[in-house]
């Protein structure tokens, strides 16, 4: 496992899987997504997530915020995202690094549920202008 450093986790990510259970039995999920970490400090996360037919469901989740490093932990904090009761709050994830692959797992979840996301790197941000054509 690579140091968690803020300018580790500066770049692109595209979500490459997603491990989703509840109290203990594994839900399929079919998920899309993109993580961004800004070298100033920003985040901002989109997500699609379709749980198996049987739920029925589609949900997008977004958020920005600013991001910091706890130990093994990232934190973000919610400025504004499609979950309202989410802004203002702080979403804590434990963090494993391994040369491009990121994995994050909640500190906590509620109901039993539990989630895990994979990502990879796509591209750096060093010089977010250019890069990402702000």
């Amino acid at each position: 496992m690579d140091p968690l450093t803020h300018d580790a986790l500066t770049g692109i990510w595209q979500l490459t899987g997603m491990d989703a259970g509840w109290r203990h039995h594994p839900i399929r999920v079919s998920a899309r997504g993109t993580l961004i970490y800004l070298p100033h400090g920003h985040v901002c996360v989109v997500l699609q997530i379709s749980p198996s037919a049987r739920f029925r469901v589609r949900k997008t989740i977004s958020y920005i915020g600013r991001f910091r490093v706890d130990g093994d932990h990232v934190v973000h904090h919610v400025t504004s995202g499609t979950w309202p009761v989410r802004n203002g709050k702080e979403l804590r994830r434990r963090a494993e690094l391994t040369g491009e692959h990121l994995r994050l797992t909640p500190a906590r979840t509620p109901g039993g549920v539990s989630c895990t996301l994979l990502w990879q790197r796509t591209t750096t941000t060093t010089n977010p202008k250019t890069e990402l054509h702000l």
